[in-house]
């Protein structure tokens, strides 16, 4: 979609929709374009969109603010502001990983742990690093480098529930927590875990370790305790939740 207030941009940008054709209906070609024309389907669906947007952006800006004030307190991982006077959709939501961090491992360490899966970057490269633009290589950018190398796309979407923006910090501050110069952070939202020899009610127990790859978490029956070498148990997905090595944490009703 193009926007402007200039009736000769507009009427440019209508060309080179329609295949460069110089008028709708004629067959002579003035420009060099494609078939950039919305679909029928395509304008039905945005036309649906668009008496939700407000609501839609409302609520992605509040998973925005969520994350914001979560990872203040996780040092070394920092949110992209918001500029003064505008105002974001939150398309992507941004943090930039502390200077050293390894990004790949870092979102593997994700995925495989928590079943937390980052969306891609704005840019792994900036634009002048891209093949095709391989003219413009030299000079070096050092910001925009760094930037596309540091940056981290969280998960975000007008449909983002308060608990599903709680489990994506929590695995994001055991992981960081496991990085080098990283401090674990704390567990977020309203079913945290609580210390307990025993829970009267639990199904299962949790006993938390620092292992060689970090912070791991699996279950056991109430009361249990791990092996003597230390390995996760039978389960093998990860809650994310974080607890110091050697505490056993127990929650009613079974992992989720």
């Amino acid at each position: 979609m193009v926007l402007t207030g200039s009736e000769e941009l507009a009427q440019e940008a209508r060309i080179y929709r329609d295949q460069g054709k110089g008028a709708f209906g004629a067959n002579h070609h003035v420009r060099l374009g494609s078939a950039w024309r919305m679909s029928e389907l395509h304008a039905a669906t945005g036309l649906v969109h668009l008496r939700r947007m407000e609501e839609s952006i409302a609520r992605r800006r509040a998973v925005a603010a969520r994350y914001d004030k979560a990872l203040a307190d996780l040092d070394g991982l920092q949110p992209l502001a918001e500029p003064p006077g505008c105002r974001s959709n939150i398309y992507k939501y941004i943090a930039l990983l502390p200077p050293g961090l390894d990004r790949a491992r870092f979102k593997s360490e994700l995925a495989q742990r928590f079943q937390v899966n980052l969306s891609g970057e704005v840019y792994d490269l900036p634009l002048h690093r891209q093949p095709v633009l391989a003219e413009y290589a030299d000079p070096p950018l050092p910001v925009a480098e760094e930037l596309a190398a540091r940056h981290i796309c969280l998960p975000v979407h007008s449909d983002m529930t308060d608990s599903e923006v709680d489990e994506v910090l929590t695995a994001v501050a055991a992981v960081h927590g496991a990085s080098p110069g990283g401090e674990p952070g704390p567990a977020f939202g309203r079913d945290p875990f609580v210390a307990a020899a025993d829970h009267p009610d639990g199904e299962w127990g949790e006993h938390a370790g620092r292992g060689d790859r970090g912070w791991w978490l699996h279950r056991l029956p109430c009361g249990g305790s791990p092996g003597a070498s230390g390995s996760p148990g039978p389960c093998d997905r990860y809650r994310p939740a974080l607890a110091q090595p050697g505490r056993a944490v127990s929650r009613a009703g079974p992992v989720r």
